[in-house]
């Protein structure tokens, strides 16, 4: 499913996402959030984040083949205030994404399952507990 499909409404929302610096991977990552049955408002949220981010990127003058875990996390750091919960996931799935497609480079140290699961547990406990 396109990003197009997921907004019904919304011709300013879709323009931006279209016109932006990831433009071209906004209908991959509907699709992922498509096939894995997500709402339609939690998906429109995370493009919504995907597509912000690629903005900073412009601002900042990142390449896309610059973007990794750590340039993830120092965007999120910055913005901590008004990010929605989804934003973490939207760029983790951005980063899996732009690796796919050659851009940006594979991760250099590999996690399992229970180490990637306690990391995102610690993120959230400091995200939306503040601990």
């Amino acid at each position: 499913m396109s990003a197009f499909r997921l907004m019904r409404r919304g011709r300013k929302t879709l323009r931006r996402l279209y016109t932006g610096p990831l433009a071209a991977y906004i209908d991959r990552i509907a699709e992922w959030y498509d096939g894995q049955g997500y709402g339609r408002c939690y998906a429109i949220a995370a493009l919504k984040a995907v597509d912000d981010f690629g903005r900073w990127l412009l601002r900042t003058n990142v390449k896309l083949t610059e973007i990794d875990e750590d340039l993830i996390d120092h965007y999120i750091l910055q913005r901590l205030k008004g990010l929605h919960p989804c934003t973490r996931v939207a760029l983790g799935r951005l980063l899996i994404v732009l690796r796919d497609q050659g851009i940006a480079a594979a991760s250099v140290s590999v996690r399992t399952p229970t180490q990637a699961l306690e990391d995102d547990f610690q993120q959230y406990l400091m995200d939306e507990c503040g601990l």
